[in-house]
């Protein structure tokens, strides 16, 4: 395998890590079909053998020859389970995410610049002006989980709502250490309006 196991962490990779480093691996041999395998109904028409080798082929084209996967973190968005391994290439580092869907197979796949930065509120932001709150909206199957964003004060403030896209995207629309619509709701309850995301 091509991947690294880092010698001074305990923590046993879990079973959707492994297939996430299995599966770069197919990508680093070359082996499409069986990489394809592994994909959902859905990906594998959006991205067959050939339009998979086409694009890590256009990975390799921009960062130059992989050297090896590092570090791995989880995140969960919906049902869906998102793999982010931070990977080395010759001129970069890419965060590969692999999403997996409830039944262990690849949802979907994101070549991205590796960040390790912190996110940090923009500077137009005054958090000590505004609070937040965890909300759901709708019961059953249905419930959203939300956030709620508040000016200080009295109110009563205006609202706007904020919708994250398709796909596995939280309501921050988390992009590494950006979270645009945190951003957004920051800043617009700083200055005396209320945001739901």
């Amino acid at each position: 395998m091509s991947f690294v196991i880092n010698p001074f962490c305990d923590r046993k990779p879990s079973q959707d890590e492994t297939a996430a480093r299995v599966f770069i691996d197919l990508l680093v041999k070359k082996d499409f079909a069986a990489a394809v395998a592994s994909f959902d109904d859905t990906m594998k028409t959006a991205m067959p053998e050939a339009k998979m080798q086409e694009t890590w082929n256009t990975v390799l084209a921009q960062v130059g020859a992989f050297k090896q996967s590092g570090k791995a973190r989880t995140e969960k968005r919906g049902g869906y389970t998102i793999i982010i391994v931070t990977s080395e290439f010759e001129n970069a580092k890419l965060d590969i995410k692999v999403v997996f869907d409830q039944g262990k197979r690849i949802a979907g796949l994101f070549f991205a610049p590796a960040t390790n930065v912190e996110y940090a509120p923009p500077t137009y932001a005054k958090p000590d002006s505004l609070r937040e709150k965890e909300l759901t909206i709708g019961a059953g199957e249905w419930a959203l989980p939300a956030t709620l964003t508040t000016p200080i004060g009295p109110g009563p403030f205006p609202v706007v709502v904020l919708v994250h896209g398709s796909g596995p995207n939280d309501r921050d629309e988390t992009v590494g250490a950006n979270k645009p619509f945190k951003d957004l709701a920051w800043g617009l309850a700083s200055k005396g309006v209320a945001v739901l995301r």
